[in-house]
Parts: C-alpha cells; sequence; structure tokens
C-alpha cells in the first residue's frame, strides 16, 4: 500500500517532466554557469541539482502572487543566491554590494575592451570574493546587463557596476604580481577504499550482479544525481538498479579513473578488440568498513557527462531514456 507522499509523488510526476520540458533549453548554459562560478564539475553538479530543486519547490509559493517569471533570469537567480549561501556558510569572502564605496558606471574603456575571464575563470574564482565573481561571470560572460543583475542580486545598478570595477581591479592585480594559484591534484585522498573498488571493477566485468550486492552496505544509498531520486538500502538497490536479473548490455566495462581529481569509475563502450570506443556512464563510490555505502550515478547528468567525455577524449554515448 502506498503511503500519502508515494501518492504525491506519483501526482508529481507529470508536473516535474513539464517543470524540466520548459528548463530544459537553459541548462547547457545554466551548468557552464555553475561551473564557473564554482570554479568545479562536480560542484558545479550540485549547484545544477540544488536549483532545479530549489526553482521548482518555489512555483507553488509565488506563482498565487502575480510574479512574472522568466525561466533563465529566475534559474540565474535561484543558482546564484543558493552559491552565495553556501559561500556564507563555508566563510568564503562574499564582498558587498553596497553603495558606500559606489562608483560612476564602468568606463566607455571597459566596456569595449572586455576582461578576457573564460580561459581564467576557474582561477579567478578562487581568489574572488563571491559577488564579484558573479558579477563578471554574468556581465562578461552572459552578457547580462547592470539592469538584469541588479535585479538579480536586489541591488542597485550602481552597486553592480562598483563591484565589476572592483572584480576587474583585483584581477588586473592579481595579473601584476604574477600570482599563480593552485590547482586540484590528481592525487586527492578518496574515500574510496581500492581493494573495494577493484574488487568492485571485477565483479561488473564478469556480470556478477550477485557477487557485487555483496559489496554494498545494508543501509547503502545508491543516487540518480540528476533526478534527486535515491534508493535507499540493500534491499531495495538489489531489487531495482542491480538487480541481477535485469537484461544489460554486454559491451560495457568498468574501470577507474581521475576525474577532475577525484577517484571515479568510468562505464565504457568496448568493441570487440577490447578497445574503447565511447564513454557510457560516470559512477562514485564512498566506501566504509569495506563496504560501499554510498554510490552515485551521473548517467543523467548530461551537461556533467558532455564536458566530462571532453576532459577525457572520448565520445559520448547518447542517452537512453527509459
Amino acid at each position: 500500500m502506498k503511503t500519502e507522499l508515494q501518492k504525491i509523488g506519483e501526482d508529481s510526476k507529470q508536473i516535474w517532466a513539464a517543470f524540466m520540458d520548459t528548463v530544459r533549453p537553459f541548462r547547457e548554459d545554466l551548468w557552464n554557469y555553475c561551473r564557473k562560478i564554482t570554479g568545479s564539475p562536480w560542484e558545479a553538479e550540485d549547484l545544477l541539482q540544488d536549483t532545479l530543486l530549489k526553482t521548482f519547490g518555489s512555483l507553488s509559493a509565488i506563482s498565487h502572487r502575480g510574479q512574472p517569471l522568466q525561466a533563465k533570469s529566475y534559474l540565474f537567480r535561484v543558482a546564484t543566491n543558493h552559491w552565495i549561501d553556501q559561500c556564507r556558510k563555508r566563510r568564503v569572502p562574499i564582498d558587498s554590494l553596497d553603495e558606500a564605496t559606489s562608483i560612476e558606471p564602468s568606463s566607455v574603456e571597459d566596456q569595449t575592451r572586455p576582461v578576457i575571464v573564460n580561459e581564467a575563470i576557474e582561477l579567478l574564482v578562487r581568489q574572488l570574493p563571491a559577488k564579484q565573481v558573479v558579477v563578471l561571470i554574468l556581465m562578461e560572460s552572459y552578457h547580462f546587463t547592470a539592469p538584469e543583475i541588479a535585479s538579480l542580486l536586489a541591488t542597485t545598478e550602481n552597486a553592480v557596476h562598483a563591484t565589476l570595477r572592483r572584480a576587474r581591479s583585483n584581477i588586473r592585480k592579481l595579473r601584476d604580481c604574477d600570482f599563480i594559484v593552485g590547482t586540484e591534484s590528481d592525487e586527492e585522498e578518496s574515500t574510496i577504499h581500492k581493494e573495494v573498488v577493484q574488487r568492485f571493477i571485477d565483479l561488473y566485468n564478469k556480470y556478477d550482479f550477485r557477487g557485487l550486492a555483496s559489496l554494498i552496505d545494508d543501509h547503502a544509498v545508491y543516487s540518480f544525481v540528476a533526478m534527486s531520486s535515491k534508493e535507499y538500502g540493500k534491499s531495495v538497490i538489489t531489487k531495482a538498479s542491480l538487480n541481477p536479473d535485469r537484461e544489460r548490455r554486454t559491451d560495457i566495462k568498468a574501470m577507474p579513473a581521475i576525474l577532475w581529481g577525484r577517484a571515479v569509475l568510468l562505464f565504457t563502450i568496448i568493441d570487440e578488440s577490447g578497445n574503447v570506443k565511447a564513454l557510457f556512464d560516470i559512477n562514485s563510490l564512498e566506501v566504509q568498513d569495506g563496504k560501499i555505502v554510498y554510490w552515485s550515478c551521473y548517467y543523467f547528468c548530461r551537461e556533467f557527462m558532455n564536458a566530462a567525455a571532453d576532459e577525457l577524449g572520448l565520445p559520448l554515448e547518447p542517452v537512453i531514456w527509459s
């Protein structure tokens, strides 16, 4: 018998599908924006998923107020404010958008010779306060106007111009002192135990899914990252995603890799000669006491998967929606 929450979930499927259809044209721009302001593809995917959930969850609360909402600008607003809130919680410098230090709008020279940020943004994001990063990226990379940014951040146009000027000034200072920023190390410590991961790979590549079940903790969680959908507990996981009786492709092999500083499992399409043809899926595992306790699947995170395929130099297998 279904619980009340399950019934609500069933009833909301069509609404969620309509929402996803509405935001789909803006997802790629949104994911790239999230990557730029966070400086990390992993944090970008987390921020994207949080943004989609927060946006969807807020619709019923604000729709009755007659508030006009444009999908793209509202998504960017939610993403920006959520990220700034996260920075506050982590005590990351925020910078102010008050007018006490306001200055005149950017000069003609600044407007006609924009700062080139795309190549260096993942480095700059670690050095500039959060609001300077947001204003700089929105204006330089996404061509938002000062009024649009002021509305998005609930501030004034003059404060936006002041923040942009401070960001550009800080960038010049970094250039003048030849500042070198450290990058993520491929040797970053991981919670994954190599022995368990290797055992997982060996069993998966033998299609021994009952054996794989033995690696799962009784209270493990399997997460479809893109859908914010989870399977709770080994009994549920082995009946669904890890069901040994499910028909599966036999041309997919698992292998370990380091991607953007994190240890992951790559699932690739293999040809008859054993050569890698394409990237199929990316998973990450968390292990405690020799058991998998959290298993994340990025298959449906298509913006993330496209970026990963580019990083790995592999074509990406088209998604299969089922």
